[in-house]
């Protein structure tokens, strides 16, 4: 029997390096809008006062209003994105 060398091996099960599917860059294109959401939204932050509605009630404060900081603001966002996505 003839004794295979490791290379050998590799090649035929595995392929060399330039027989591979590589991608080329322009296949990569698909992935700008969701790095531009990965990017952006962390980063957006803005107070954001809304009417919770429970005013009404007597064990709720009297103004009624609560702030918010992260989750309107990146939810608009986040629509917006998927829109253009669409």
């Amino acid at each position: 029997m003839r004794k295979q060398s490791f290379e050998n091996i590799r090649e035929r099960y595995m392929g060399t390096a330039s027989q591979k599917n590589r991608k080329k860059p322009e296949d990569y294109i698909t992935l700008i809008p969701l790095i531009a959401v990965i990017a952006v939204v962390p980063l957006v932050f803005r107070l954001y006062r809304y009417d919770t509605g429970l005013s009404g009630y007597d064990h709720f404060a009297a103004d009624g209003t609560a702030d918010d900081f992260a989750l309107h603001g990146k939810m608009v966002l986040f629509t917006i994105h998927s829109y253009v996505m669409a």
